[in-house]
This record gives structure tokens, C-alpha cells and sequence, in this order.
């Protein structure tokens, strides 16, 4: 009983996480982390009397802010303006009477980067920095609202921005790197047309010469007309054989381009590929064999791998090691 118990809440916790935040792997479960610092809006009823209206107001405040606060991690673009509005409506309605209810400030910059792009990203930051600014002149406030409710605002928005701005940079090359590929996927295909078009072409060409041939010696009795009808059956098989071989060498893949893959797959991801490869005495069939294990990177960016490739032909393996840098 117990454990189903811990199956059913589990399950509940879940599907209410997969209704307020998108299923998107660099949100996770950060936002919730971040709502600790709702504790600051109500300190300050620790350190004086209780005021049963204004701790209801404020507890009437909670649930339009979380509505706004998770439907902008669903929004992206303008439409985000809407949730950063609200929320710093309730900065400017609060702060008068609750200098703490400054962290609403922090909690609408922190939405700009979802809102705008770089160089007006920071121009609305700065606008939000002047609003407190503002509310902090004209309602006489203590400075610390300046202090860290303007300086919070501008550093954690400032990071947002950035890290935003990263994301739709990942975003857009990952779209790029899917085009490049598709591109040379189609070249390539363009190029085996042209391939069999030329190899079938001259093939089929000798095999209908020799087959007019045969049948005009046919005709006349002749007996080299068997001999011309064995030579379209070698050139049959001949031309058999080299597609086959050409279809093969087009499947086959090559260590080199692979470890180049490699390579722009690192560079792409912030990490510095070395490879140090020995010659290899290997057939091109020995060498497809190595190229076709997969080679998976699991690491941080800025880290240094190293890919070595055995002399005796076998598959490499890969390791991280504790000092930082890889080796495989």
C-alpha cells in the first residue's frame, strides 16, 4: 500500500510538472529553485505584528503571480511582455508597503531574455532598473531597495539575456547543421545518379551493339552469333559486378571522414578535438569496419579530448578521465 501510494503521488507530482513547464531538457526543474526567493516577500512578517488584511492580500498576490511567472517559460517573443508587465505591477503596487516585494523587480528582468534580443534586451533591462530606481525616489524607500533590488535586477538579467541569447544560437545551428546535412544527402544521391548513369550507360550501349550484332549473324547462319551472345552474358555480368562494387563503395565509410565529422561536431560544442592516428596497413574494407563504431562525446565544453587511434586494427574506446581532459 504504501509503495503505491508513493507510485500515485509521484505520478501526480509529474503530470502537474508537464502542466506548468514545457518539456524542454535546459529548463528542467530550475524554476522551481528559483521561487525560494518568494521567502524575502514574506519576511517581513517574522519581525513585525502580523496584520491579518495585508498577509491576506499578499496571499491573494500568489496565485496571479505564478500564473504569470510559468505561462512565461511556456511564451516566447512579445507575448512575454504580457507576463513581465504583470509581474512588475506587483513589484511597483507592493514595494511601497513591503520594500521585500522588491524581488518581483528581479523576477520580471529575469523574463527580458525571453522577450527580446540583444542590444534591446538590455535597453528594456534598463528600463526596468530605472523603474526602481523611480519607486525608490519617489516613495522615499530604504536603499537597500536600490542597492539590491536595482543591482539584483540588472546582474540576474543581464545573465538571462546572455543565456538566452546562447539558446537561440544552439537552436539556430542545430536548424543549420540539419540543412548542411540534408544538402549533402541530396549532392550525394545526385552524385550516385550521375555515377550509374555513366557506368549503365556505356555498359547498356556495348550490350545493345553486341546484341545487333549477334542477332544479323543469327540471321545469316553464322556461328560466331554464339560467340558475340556469351559476350554480352560476360558483359552482363561484368557490369553487374561493378554496380554492385560502386553501391558498395558508396555504403562504405571512410575512417578519415569520420574522425573529421568528429571533429566539427567538437568544435561546434566548445570542445578541442586532437586526433593522433599512427598509419594504418589496413584494406579500405578493414578501414570501414573501425569507422562504423559510433563515437559518443559526453563532456562539458571547454574540454580537451583526445581520440587515439590503435595500430593493430580494432575499435577504439573512449574514456574520461578525473584530471578534466579526455582520452580515448
Amino acid at each position: 500500500m504504501p509503495g503505491n501510494l508513493g507510485r500515485a503521488a509521484g505520478g501526480a507530482i509529474l503530470a502537474l510538472h508537464r502542466r506548468l513547464l514545457p518539456a524542454t531538457p535546459r529548463i528542467g526543474w530550475t524554476p522551481y529553485l528559483w521561487l525560494f526567493w518568494l521567502i524575502g516577500f514574506f519576511a517581513k512578517w517574522f519581525f513585525v505584528p502580523l496584520e491579518p488584511i495585508e498577509l491576506s492580500l499578499a496571499l491573494f498576490t500568489l496565485p496571479p503571480f505564478l500564473a504569470l511567472y510559468f505561462n512565461g517559460f511556456w511564451c516566447s517573443g512579445r507575448r512575454v511582455f504580457v507576463n513581465i508587465a504583470g509581474i512588475l505591477l506587483i513589484a511597483l503596487v507592493w514595494t511601497p508597503f513591503n520594500a521585500n516585494a522588491m524581488t518581483f523587480f528581479i523576477y520580471g528582468a529575469a523574463f527580458i531574455g525571453r522577450a527580446a534580443r540583444p542590444p534591446r534586451a538590455y535597453a528594456w533591462l534598463a528600463g526596468v532598473v530605472l523603474l526602481v530606481a523611480v519607486e525608490w525616489l519617489v516613495f522615499d524607500l530604504p536603499d537597500v531597495v536600490l542597492l539590491f533590488g536595482g543591482a539584483l535586477s540588472a546582474l540576474i538579467g543581464a545573465a538571462s539575456i546572455h543565456s538566452d541569447e546562447l539558446d537561440r544560437q544552439e537552436a539556430a545551428l542545430k536548424v543549420s547543421q540539419a540543412e548542411v546535412r540534408r544538402l549533402a544527402a541530396v549532392a550525394e544521391r545526385e552524385r550516385i545518379a550521375r555515377d550509374l548513369h555513366d557506368l549503365l550507360g556505356h555498359t547498356l550501349s556495348l550490350i545493345t551493339i553486341k546484341a545487333e550484332l549477334a542477332a544479323k549473324l543469327a540471321s545469316r547462319g553464322d556461328s560466331r552469333a554464339g560467340q558475340e551472345i556469351r559476350e554480352v552474358e560476360r558483359i552482363s555480368r561484368g557490369a553487374l559486378r561493378e554496380i554492385r562494387e560502386a553501391v558498395t563503395g558508396f555504403r562504405r565509410a571512410n575512417l578519415d571522414a569520420e574522425l573529421a565529422n568528429a571533429r566539427l561536431a567538437c568544435e561546434a560544442g566548445g570542445i578541442s578535438l586532437t586526433v593522433d592516428r599512427h598509419v594504418l596497413n589496413a584494406s579500405p574494407e578493414q578501414e570501414a569496419e573501425q569507422a562504423r563504431g559510433e563515437m559518443t562525446i559526453e563532456t562539458a565544453r571547454g574540454v580537451a579530448l583526445t581520440v587515439r587511434i590503435p595500430t593493430v586494427p580494432e575499435r577504439p574506446t573512449s574514456r574520461l578521465p578525473a584530471s578534466g581532459e579526455a582520452a580515448a
